[in-house]
């Protein structure tokens, strides 16, 4: 077919005389009535119109750059090949881009037909499910991208699509709503779960094995045969396809347009589940339950029925108690009102460095008992940081350790390194964890994204660290773009000037000087003068907000604090070097006792090499005796301590809380956090005097004793939550 007048000016005889071939050719092989997909640059082949109109279209606007193969309008695959060879050259001569049209042919053809994927979002319901459907919140709609890309069902009978014919869903009359259930069978096949404790679930032997996923060649033979149109239908109605009864089970709704790609199903893993929407959905699931938060836990009445359907759980049931009333027993997970409370009240006092995470305590209601407005990142946060610590104190140690499990599971996926090993081995774990998860919570609790947690381990062991394919810079950078929308008639060009905008903004800032711009702007936490410091070692970053007060430390507090100053002073380095050698020549030789001897008695065993050094007549400076009191501080203004916690900032040291609990006990418990200044240790001072003296010479040697008399309290700052 002839197409060299599609390079012709628009207005001429001959490209309008080859647009009315084009638009009969159209209506032969793909007209749908008296309407066709309309090419032009400004349709992209996503309106339906009549033949006036495309032609109009067409010779004001022209068609698509790379439109040569009329895909969308009847022309076959094969018949374009010989045909654009033989106008290739022609087409070089008139125009210089054209090769370059040419090669791009084949991913500006894909691109245009994602356009009309994400733009046909109608059919998003489940072909595979004719009952009826909820009004529930449907968190499948976070895998609209993967059923639009992927083509495949993600909701319904068949909606898992790892799963895919051998999903194990139940339907739940009364919560209108499929759940997915029966993870015993991702288990070895010895495990206990299967047979011994089977009275823990429904009373019978799990026998199956775990289903394999479809590879990229069984999808691409089950979906070659499938008839795609894409666009809206031009009439404006949204159809809803549902599948009939008796008809076979759909798993595939369309051909996915990847797999044009010759090498597409060669891919082992050819999508990536979404980890980020997961892990929100779950901590919603669990947060929500535990709280009882109405509308959104998982356990209702209607729950509580499908239970009795099911004839499982019979502890569970409802008791009727009135018409239509019915009074429900508590479960495992139940809290009291005061343990709602409390709940609450350890999330409500958790703080993060700058730039960690944003402030939960804002989404955390104490008084109502109830957490509201999480994002993802909060979710995140919370469910791997703070979700062990809340539940340790609230609920059974049985509902608890499942709980921490599933905390644990996100943290290693997250994990910035990974290994294989590792990964198989979190694959049995992850499906020990729902099962046991199934004997706590109810049927209603697992929907789809509870049983995705099961299929993460194999994407994490074939994709790589979760890190390369997260959702986390997608959600951050689309939000940016939806900033820039002022005009919401135009969208597209509202994000197009505001981007530019902005770094035009960020170009010409750099240019600036004596004005404070984006890249001038001094830091959240900046001091630009912090508080003088009379220990050197401990470089300054940070002011106190609030007034001090002195408390005394127990005997084991200020071990605590006295053995970190010891570990982390740089003079202190050759003797710890020294400890080791001495504990190697005592015959030990295991490594983690030496390490544990090492951390327990390396402070008195300095005590005593100090005192054999005064004894021995070596000089030292004189010092007085270390104190056991501290002093406190309200609040502590600290720089850079989201960058290295590690590292002595804000005249002191960042302390794990977990080693200052006895700290906390003997200063009460704060509300806000809290600076402690404790007493150095004498043996430290002694030997940082004798590693200056030895560098110095003899007429700086008054000097040094004179600076250590002179520090006047000798203390470091510790930071505790």
């Amino acid at each position: 077919m002839d197409k060299s007048w599609m390079v012709e000016d628009r207005h001429t005889e001959k490209y309008i005389n080859g647009v009315k071939g084009f638009i009969q050719f159209a209506f032969s092989h793909s007209a749908k009535g008296n309407t066709i997909l309309c090419p032009c640059k400004k349709c992209l082949n996503c309106s339906w119109l009549e033949a006036s109109h495309v032609l109009e279209h067409l010779v004001c606007e022209g068609f698509v750059n790379g439109y040569r193969r009329w895909e969308y309008h009847g022309e076959a695959s094969s018949s374009l090949e010989s045909g654009r060879d033989a106008h290739v050259q022609q087409f070089d001569e008139v125009e210089e881009n054209d090769d370059l049209e040419e090669d791009c042919d084949e991913l500006a053809g894909m691109m245009r037909d994602m356009r009309h994927d994400f733009g046909d979002l109608s059919d998003v319901e489940d072909e595979g499910d004719c009952r009826e459907p909820t009004n529930e919140s449907d968190p499948f709609k976070k895998l609209v991208g993967l059923a639009t890309l992927a083509g495949v069902v993600t909701s319904g009978e068949y909606g898992c699509p790892k799963c895919h014919l051998l999903t194990c869903s139940r339907w739940l009359t009364n919560g209108k709503k499929t759940c997915y259930m029966d993870h015993r069978r991702f288990l070895v096949r010895n495990h206990r779960f299967r047979t011994i404790d089977k009275a823990f679930f429904d009373g019978n032997v799990e026998s199956r094995t775990a289903p394999e996923p479809l590879t990229g060649e069984e999808v691409d033979a089950l979906t070659r045969n499938m008839e795609t149109v894409f666009g809206k239908d031009p009439t404006g109605k949204q159809t809803i396809r549902k599948r009939k009864r008796g008809d076979p089970p759909q798993i595939f709704k369309r051909r996915s347009i990847w797999f044009r790609l010759p090498y597409w199903k060669d891919l082992l893993q050819p999508h990536n589940i979404d980890a980020m929407h997961i892990e929100k959905n779950v901590c919603d699931n669990i947060v929500n339950t535990l709280l009882g938060i109405n509308g959104k836990t998982k356990d209702n009445t209607n729950s509580r029925r499908d239970l009795e359907l099911f004839n499982i759980r019979t502890d569970l049931h409802p008791v009727p108690v009135g018409k239509d009333t019915f009074d429900l027993p508590p479960a495992s997970y139940s809290m009291s009102p005061e343990l709602k409370r409390l709940f609450c009240q350890v999330l409500k006092g958790a703080m993060f460095p700058h730039g960690y995470a944003s402030d939960i305590r804002k989404n955390v209601h104490v008084k109502e008992k109830k957490i509201a407005g999480l994002k993802s990142h909060d979710c995140h946060v919370l469910l791997q940081q703070l979700f062990p610590l809340a539940v340790r104190k609230t609920l059974p140690e049985g509902v608890s350790a499942a709980l921490i499990r599933v905390s644990r599971f996100f943290k290693k996926i997250y994990a910035p390194v990974i290994r294989i090993s590792d990964m198989e081995k979190l694959e049995e774990e992850i499906a020990e964890t729902l099962s046991i998860l199934e004997t706590i919570f109810l049927p209603s609790f697992f929907d789809m994204m509870v049983h995705l947690m099961v299929h993460l381990p194999l994407q994490v062991r074939l994709g790589g660290p979760v890190k390369y394919s997260n959702m986390f810079p997608i959600e951050r950078f689309l939000c940016t773009l939806k900033g820039y929308v002022r005009t919401k008639s135009h969208p597209e060009g509202s994000i197009a000037e505001g981007y530019i905008f902005d770094e035009c903004l960020n170009f010409c800032a750099r240019y600036f000087e004596r004005c404070e711009t984006r890249i001038s702007r001094l830091v959240r936490n900046d001091d630009p003068e912090p508080m003088s410091s009379s220990m050197p070692f401990f470089n300054g970053g940070g002011r106190y907000l609030a007034g001090k007060y002195t408390i005394t430390l127990d005997r084991n507090a200020w071990l605590q604090a006295h053995r970190y100053v010891l570990f982390n002073y740089d003079n202190i380095t050759p003797y710890l070097s020294k400890h080791l050698e001495y504990l190697s020549s005592t015959g030990q030789r295991n490594a983690l006792q030496i390490d544990k001897i090492h951390h327990d008695e390396f402070h008195e065993w300095l005590r005593l090499h100090v005192a054999h050094l005064v004894d021995s007549g070596k000089r030292m400076a004189r010092e007085e005796g270390s104190s056991e009191e501290a002093r406190t501080y309200g609040d502590v203004r600290e720089e850079q301590v989201a960058r290295n916690t590690e590292k002595m900032k804000s005249l002191g040291l960042a302390v794990i809380s977990s080693e200052m609990k006895a700290l906390k006990k003997a200063a009460g418990k704060p509300k806000k956090k809290r600076a402690l200044e404790v007493a150095i240790p004498e043996s430290t001072r002694v030997l940082r005097s004798q590693s200056v003296m030895h560098e110095s010479d003899n007429e700086e040697d008054a000097d040094n004793e004179q600076e250590l008399e002179e520090n006047e309290g000798n203390k470091i700052t510790i930071l505790t939550p």
